[in-house]
């Protein structure tokens, strides 16, 4: 009977103690260098020259899920005009348990933005010509991110047309969060709202508590942080990518 009783259990006890945890992860585009010139400096005459280009470069980061050639997830960085040595340290977030995910892969293109005016400087006339594409990198797998402790950091060389042509700069981390859906449409019944309104009062009495220790905490994560952006996590830097 007592065996029989447990198996009854099981179910219960393993639905209660199960958890939807999923990993997020957090791509910082640091910088690019030694990208090709898509814009072409004016013509030297007797030794006089009417203006310099620059290339106006952005990043757009391919986020591909494992759900088929769908799943894929894009984000694109601002545009910085005029410069051969582009700084974004601009991050982005993908999260496995969004739409898109679980992720696989990441993948890096780089840009010449050749939109002339516009943002309100007017012209631009359906942006008159279209980016230069500058490269691409190579396909960074999400077990290259091997732990939730350490934050990478991959110098990726750009290729374009088999050749290399330049080097993109870019931090990866991941951590452990919870992937379920916790929205509420509503109250089911009126016992519900006044569980809620008594958990609104738990929530208020120990507010300040909870403020006091995470203060702590926060000072204690301060004294531990290193220099760099990985939110106290010790950077890994992968060299030769």
């Amino acid at each position: 009977m007592t065996y029989l009783l447990l198996l009854g259990l099981l179910p219960v006890i393993y639905a209660g103690s199960s958890s939807s945890q999923c990993y997020k992860y957090s791509v910082k585009v640091m910088y690019a260098e030694n990208l090709p010139d898509e814009d072409p400096d004016a013509p030297t005459i007797f030794g006089w020259q009417a203006w310099t280009n620059k290339n106006d470069p952005y990043v757009q980061v391919f986020a591909y899920g494992t759900g088929g050639d769908d799943k894929l997830k894009v984000e694109t960085t601002t545009i910085k005009e005029g410069t051969e040595t582009p700084e974004w340290n601009e991050e982005f977030e993908f999260l496995d348990g969004d739409s898109n995910g679980p992720y696989d892969h990441f993948l890096f293109k780089l840009w010449d933005d050749d939109s002339t005016f516009d943002e309100d400087g007017y012209m631009d006339w359906a942006n008159i010509n279209d980016p230069d594409y500058l490269g691409e990198t190579r396909e960074v797998r999400v077990s290259e991110i091997s732990d939730t402790t350490d934050y990478f950091e991959f110098r990726l060389e750009v290729t374009r047309d088999g050749k290399g042509c330049g080097l993109l700069v870019v931090e990866i981390s991941k951590d452990v969060v919870s992937c379920g859906d916790d929205k509420d449409d509503g109250y089911d019944n009126g016992d519900d709202k006044d569980d809620d309104k008594d958990d609104d009062k738990d929530d208020d009495k120990y507010d300040d508590t909870d403020k006091d220790k995470e203060e702590e905490e926060e000072e204690k994560e301060e004294e531990t942080k290193g220099k760099g952006s990985g939110g106290g996590k010790t950077k890994r830097r992968l060299l030769n990518q």
